[in-house]
């Protein structure tokens, strides 16, 4: 394959800027040789091949399974990796997972699950949930960068030696450090597989221009990277550094590291590139998807190398008109109206959306949107790490998708001047044109015989304003990605009631009430015990239930109550705030309340009372009918409201069809016993 490339490079070379000097060149080329060339167009074409674009996403999980793909990164990157070793021991959980295949540069971030935690001098986590006041750290995170250098690792496993070092691979090694079982459920809620990523700082890779081998994520550098790389397509870094190669490399890189101005201040590279790709993946894939971040091609070079070139206006070396086109084979006004997009969406690597894929701003022509509807041309850029960049190549796609001109040309041998060139002028005085154009394809033009006639180019019309840029106008605004703090605890139950009950005069004990809980896999515990002591005394709780009874209470005994959720794996919330209460013979109400009012509202109604002064004063019970038949009523849901004597209390009811209502107000005891209702009358709901 290298000889095809030379054979592609030094006809290139010959190629003399005279129609004359190249027929006496190339008029005796046969189909043999044509036949090494095709196959040298072919191998680069190939590398231009659509690329099946995974997610960023997609390498920030954490697996488990027997071989897993080796992947490599680029850039800035945030990931985990599959697991290498899991094992308990002394009542921790140990796992080391390979974060990356080969030597990356360093980690500047550590997660678990989805918090960023901070380490100490020894690399126990220092931030919560896993750094308890009364417990210290409950997890450590040790990692290794993969150099020949880095010290195995000595996890307390006798199997463990000094061969164990995983050279070449960067590692991460976990402890989750033995807790109780609830704190271990709040603070380890998945488990074994709880995730551990990082954000990282990928692969070392060669400076083309100054030759040092550090960090870097300037397009032509990492493309540079990946076309010599064992894990990547292998090429010898000899086709990369002939004269002209060299050249085009450093020309490559300079322009990948212009300062692009931003609409909210300071500057970017125009061309970086962030990203993963696994070693079971085509290269063709890869490659592919880094040259449509960096709007790049490969193209062999006259003295038998290969480069990159990066899409850049200028005005054309070479131009073709009357004299040097034989055949306007087609040529349109623009491409046909229904292959022609008015809106260009798109998607790039967002940090802000933690290194997920993310969407920008679209690119619109509202005018042709309002006259056709919206059609829509769907590009991926999954490794280009910002919006402005995205919208940059979003707008060179624009133009290539909407050219004023598009044609296919023959050529005389003039057009060999081409091969290598992005750009050329076509001057037609005939059809009013002289634009400049990009080649979108390039063949040779064999007559009879074998004869190299010249050369076939597909072309479209690409103005210089397609290279122009205006952050103002043109980088747009990066829809807002929103940090969402997720609320991972469990919640606690609501309408958490107690009343006292009675099998018989002196046998009483505890109802509680509870709302149900808020999904099937949630359940109830409730516990009580003597307010003058420590210890609680569990309540059984039957499933799906709301309410429980308590065992039998003494009277004249003070107790108290409280209620909590617990998932299906033992997540618990906190317990409810106590109620307390005397089992009590007192079998005297209180006085009623007084200062009752009702106001109604759209779909509510505001009650306020004033609770009686008696010392047996316990609670408020409240009830609501639709007629005015207090027999008939029924106690609300917020009922019983507690609360101390001669205070004035409130209660909203909501969600309330429209209507009339009637509420009746009573005070109770501890024993339940109630006073005298009073009455509200008629509440008329809108």
């Amino acid at each position: 394959m290298p000889g095809a490339i030379t054979a592609i490079a030094t006809i290139a070379a010959s190629v003399a800027t005279t129609t004359a000097a190249a027929n006496a060149i190339f008029w005796g080329v046969t189909i043999a040789a044509y036949t090494g060339i095709s196959v040298g167009i072919s191998y680069v074409s190939s590398i231009l091949t659509r690329p099946q674009e995974p997610r960023p996403e997609d390498v920030q999980q954490s697996t488990r399974q027997n071989t897993a793909a080796r992947v490599r990164h680029y850039g800035r990157v945030k990931t985990s990796g599959p697991w290498l070793f899991a094992a308990t021991k002394q009542g921790g959980f140990h796992k080391i997972i390979a974060i990356s295949h080969g030597e990356i540069d360093g980690i500047e971030q550590y997660w678990i699950d989805d918090n960023q935690v901070t380490l100490d001098d020894s690399e126990f986590v220092q931030s919560d949930p896993y750094f308890t006041s009364y417990g210290g750290s409950r997890c450590s995170i040790i990692t290794r960068l993969g150099a020949s250098t880095d010290e195995p690792f000595t996890p307390p496993f006798d199997a463990f030696t000094e061969d164990h070092r995983g050279e070449g691979i960067a590692m991460l090694y976990s402890v989750q450090l033995p807790v109780g079982e609830e704190d271990y459920a709040e603070i380890f809620p998945n488990g074994i597989n709880t995730l551990f990523r990082v954000v990282l700082r990928g692969a070392k890779i060669k400076n083309p221009t100054t030759g040092a081998t550090a960090w870097d994520d300037n397009g032509a550098s990492v493309i540079r990277d990946y076309l010599i790389s064992a894990e990547g397509m292998r090429l010898p870094e000899s086709a990369l550094t002939t004269s002209l190669a060299q050249l085009g490399w450093e020309k490559a890189f300079e322009r990948c590291a212009e300062a692009v101005s931003l609409k909210a201040g300071g500057t970017e590279e125009r061309y970086r590139l962030w990203g993963s790709y696994s070693l079971q993946e085509r290269p063709a894939d890869v490659i592919g998807r880094m040259l449509a971040c960096t709007d790049g091609r490969i193209v062999p070079t006259a003295d038998g190398g290969v480069t990159l070139k990066i899409g850049t206006w200028t005005e054309p070396d070479v131009t073709l008109d009357e004299d040097s086109i034989i055949d306007v084979i087609e040529l349109t006004r623009g491409l046909d109206i229904e292959q022609r997009p008015n809106t260009i969406r798109a998607t790039f690597l967002d940090p802000d959306a933690d290194y997920a894929t993310g969407d920008a701003d679209p690119w619109e022509d509202e005018d042709d949107i309002v006259a056709r509807g919206i059609e829509v041309d769907d590009v991926t850029y999954p490794m280009a790490p910002s919006h402005g960049q995205c919208r940059r190549l979003m707008k060179k796609r624009w133009y290539r998708r909407n050219p004023e001109w598009a044609g296919r040309f023959a050529a005389n041998m003039r057009g060999l001047a081409l091969i290598g060139e992005d750009l050329v002028r076509i001057r037609l005085e005939a059809f009013g044109i002289d634009h400049v154009f990009e080649i979108q394809d390039l063949e040779f033009n064999f007559g009879e015989g074998g004869i190299l006639l010249g050369v076939v180019l597909d072309v479209i019309s690409l103005p210089e304003e397609s290279e122009a840029w205006s952050p103002a106008t043109e980088e747009g605004d990066k829809p807002e990605t929103t940090d969402i703090d997720e609320d991972t605890t469990v919640p606690e139950p609501t309408g958490f009631v107690v009343t006292i009950k009675r099998i018989s005069a002196n046998l009483p004990y505890a109802l509680i009430g509870f709302d149900a809980p808020p999904a099937e896999s949630v359940s109830v515990e409730a516990q009580y015990k003597r307010t003058a002591v420590s210890q609680w005394i569990p309540i059984s709780v039957s499933s799906g239930a709301t309410e429980a009874e308590s065992p039998n209470l003494s009277d004249e005994t003070e107790y108290e109550f409280q209620v909590r959720h617990i998932t299906a794996r033992n997540r618990p919330s906190d317990w409810t705030d106590s109620i307390t209460i005397t089992s009590t013979t007192d079998e005297a109400a209180p006085d009623p309340v007084s200062s009752v009012a009702a106001t109604p509202g759209v779909g509510e109604v505001a009650l306020q009372w004033t609770t009686p002064g008696n010392d047996n004063f316990s609670r408020t019970v409240i009830r609501r009918n639709t007629t005015n038949d207090e027999g008939g009523s029924e106690e609300v849901t917020a009922s019983p409201v507690y609360g101390p004597v001669s205070t004035v209390m409130d209660l909203v009811e909501e969600e309330l069809d429209a209507g009339t209502y009637y509420y009746w107000i009573y005070a109770a005891n501890a024993a339940g016993v109630e006073s005298t209702a009073v009455a509200t009358g008629a509440v008329v709901v809108v």
